[in-house]
Formats: structure tokens, sequence, C-alpha cells
């Protein structure tokens, strides 16, 4: 192993295994839901969400499922398809689908990606809350559901939306090609007998910090260990391989971005980037992954 391998390993271990993933807070029209995303377990899955956050997608979004198993156990409890555009419902354009990420179960309290039947690579936008333990069947069915988050405050008022009554406004929504999807709709009902829908009003997010692939908001090792396993790869490389610069390469340019930004903590939303914040051994880590940087960048062109 190189000497540069052997630097990540232990700088790695020393940082330990666990780590805690960006906190994301939905400010529904009841409440707020905070969930923690997993990064390191799902790491494209949780970067699709947040693109999705970051370009806005999210905004007066309606909780548009709510499902039950047989004999009334609740099941999920669904968002992020369709939302209100001036006055009108409408469905979110999609990104491209993500690659599926099964692994970790699908019990109460997860959040994992909807998506098409028979197709387990086809999650975009769409995704629910597991509102009991449903690993005996999601995590095998279509090639298993991606879990990318859970809750860490709010499963109560998860519960609350999930144990309204439901309506089927399928017909009510035709003929937009999405009306099938409304058959199981939570509604609210207020002192005066008015109907409303309930919905994600906004999502709060750290914005991500240059240099920081795995967006947790800090500039560390694991993120010189990802642009250190990309660096070289040729095309369609995205900012959670290493290419900080957009340039589809991860390159010496990116590792450059992450030397300038390495030790940089509290990534903020509205884009702060945070803090410096030293941390052992940085530049000697540093320094003694270019080498192994460069070596990968000879092979690859090389091959």
């Amino acid at each position: 192993m190189s000497r540069a391998l052997c630097v990540l390993a232990v700088c790695l271990m020393l940082a330990g295994a666990a780590r805690a993933g960006t906190s994301v807070t939905l400010n529904t029209n009841v409440g707020d839901i905070t969930i923690e995303l997993h990064d390191t377990a799902a790491p494209a899955t949780s970067w699709n969400f947040l693109e999705y956050v970051y370009s806005e997608a999210y905004l007066d979004v309606m909780f548009h499922r709510s499902a039950d198993l047989a004999g009334g156990v609740p099941f999920v409890l669904q968002t992020g398809g369709f939302a209100l555009y001036g006055g009108s419902w409408d469905a979110i354009p999609t990104n491209a689908p993500v690659v599926n990420e099964p692994g970790t179960s699908n019990t109460r309290g997860t959040i994992a990606m909807a998506k098409l039947e028979d197709d387990p690579d086809s999650a975009t936008n769409q995704f629910f809350f597991n509102l009991g333990d449903n690993s005996a069947n999601l995590d095998s069915q279509n090639g298993g559901f991606t879990v990318f988050a859970h809750v860490t405050d709010g499963m109560d008022l998860v519960d609350a939306i999930a144990s309204l009554p439901t309506s089927d406004l399928r017909s009510y929504f035709s003929p937009a090609p999405w009306a099938g999807a409304m058959a199981e709709v939570p509604i609210a009902t207020d002192d005066q007998g008015g109907e409303w829908f309930l919905m994600i009003r906004s999502i709060d997010a750290p914005m991500p910090t240059p240099g920081d692939a795995t967006h947790d908001g800090t500039v560390d090792v694991y993120d010189l260990a990802a642009l250190a396993n990309n660096y070289g790869r040729p095309g369609n490389m995205a900012w959670t391989d290493g290419d900080f610069n957009g340039d589809d390469t991860v390159d010496l340019y990116d590792l450059v971005i992450l030397a300038n930004a390495y030790g940089v903590t509290g990534g903020t939303p509205g884009g702060s980037a945070g803090t410096p914040v030293p941390e052992p051994a940085t530049m000697l880590t540093l320094l003694l992954a270019a080498p192994f940087a460069m070596r990968r960048r000879r092979r690859s062109r090389a091959a």
C-alpha cells in the first residue's frame, strides 16, 4: 500500500466511522420536520434530493398519498411529486433518475425514494416516510427501496398528517396525466369546516461548501478520499465525486479547491461557507495525497 493510502486510512480511522449526516428541515404548513440525510450510505440519492432542494423544486409540495396496509396499519406518507404553481397544482419537473442504493432497512421513521414498478433505478423526486417497520417487503421489493434519510425531530407531526382522513381526488384533478396518483390524499379540516391540503412550504438545507464532496458542511478526510478515489477518471464526474469546478473531471484543479478549503466547517443555509478550523496533519495529509492523485492521473491517461 502506498504511503498516501496509509495516511488516508489512518486519518479515516481517527475521524471515526460514525458521522452525522446533513441536517435538513422540512417546513410544512402544520410545523417543522427535521431529517438527517444518509450522505455516506446513499450518496447519490442524498445529493439527488439536495439538488431538488437547491433548485427550489420543493416549494408548496403536497403530501399526496397516505397509505395503510390491510387492517388499517399505517404504511407510508408520500410527497415530492406535485406542487402549487400560481394557484394551480402541477407535477414537479424531474431530473434524470438516480441509481438505486439499497442497504439501509425501511424501518419506522426512515425516508425512502418512490419509484416505478419493476424499475429499480427509476427514482426521481418523490419520496415517502415509513410509518412502520416496512423492511420485510420494501427492503427486497423492486430491487429494494433506497433509504436516504431518517427523521430526527417531528415524527409525531408525520404521524398526525398520516392519521388524517384521505380523499380520492382522481376525478378532481382529471384530466391531468398524473391524476391517478391522487387516490389517497390526506385532507385537514379547520374549525369552520374548511378543507385544505398538507404541504411542504419550503426546505432548509446547508449550501454546499467548496471542497465538501460529502456535503456535510465540513471539508475533511472524507472529501479527500472521495476525490482521490475518482482522480483522473474520464467524464461525467459530479460534485460528490470531487468535481468542484464543474468541468466533469476530477483533477488537480479540484485538489487545489479542496486544499484551500480544508478544515472549513459549519456550512449553513443561505450559502455561508463556514469558519476555518485547524485539523491535525491537514497539510501533511494533502501533500502525501497529491502524488498518489497525480499517479492516478498518469495511469488513466496511459490507459
